[in-house]
């Protein structure tokens, strides 16, 4: 059917790691981002305010579905642009729960701009670099021992299927058979 097997979560919905759960968007990805440009524009709202407030939302459902929370193994993959934003914020919160957060940039720091460096500085974990086939090594493993994978990866600005780095940290939270919850879109 073109979907990947994997187990995924739609924010707000319990974990059946045993089964795929298709999620109906509420708006399309350029509503979406229309969405987000006229509350920055028109409200006044600034990007890391609605960051923040996103990834405290998500952190919260995260901590309910997974509850207890405290102590369970949260392995958070980032990408460089705004849904990695959220997975940082996300890693804060739920660190503040008592989850033991770790954290993965499938980019280089330099690469993170605007409000996701600005979430990226404020999370004041270990981000480990994914770049070379020994990170993936690394990352493979990590993935293995989580409770919950949170997939920050990709955002509403995606067009095109995945690719390189990106395309392989997917496949490796397809083949590590955890309970995945994607902020934004399923990656």
């Amino acid at each position: 059917s073109g979907v990947p097997r994997r187990a995924s979560h739609a924010i707000g919905l319990a974990p059946r790691p045993a089964r795929v759960v298709g999620v109906l968007p509420v708006f399309t990805a350029a509503e979406m981002r229309a969405l987000d440009a006229r509350s920055i524009s028109s409200l006044g709202i600034p990007g890391i305010r609605l960051m923040e407030r996103a990834g405290t939302g998500a952190a919260d459902v995260i901590a309910r579905a997974f509850a207890p929370i405290r102590g369970k193994r949260v392995s958070i993959l980032c990408g460089k642009g705004n849904n990695g934003g959220d997975g940082f914020v996300v890693a804060r919160r739920l660190r503040a729960k008592g989850a033991r957060v770790q954290t993965a940039l499938i980019a280089r720091r330099d690469d993170v701009g605007g409000d996701a460096r600005t979430a990226l500085l404020r999370w004041r974990g270990r981000v480990d670099e994914i770049g070379a086939d020994a990170d993936f090594d690394r990352l493979a493993g990590d993935l293995a021992r989580a409770h919950v994978v949170v997939d920050a990866l990709l955002g509403t600005g995606l067009t095109g299927p995945a690719r390189g780095l990106m395309a392989r940290a997917i496949e490796l939270i397809n083949a590590a058979g955890r309970p995945v919850v994607a902020l934004d879109l399923p990656s």
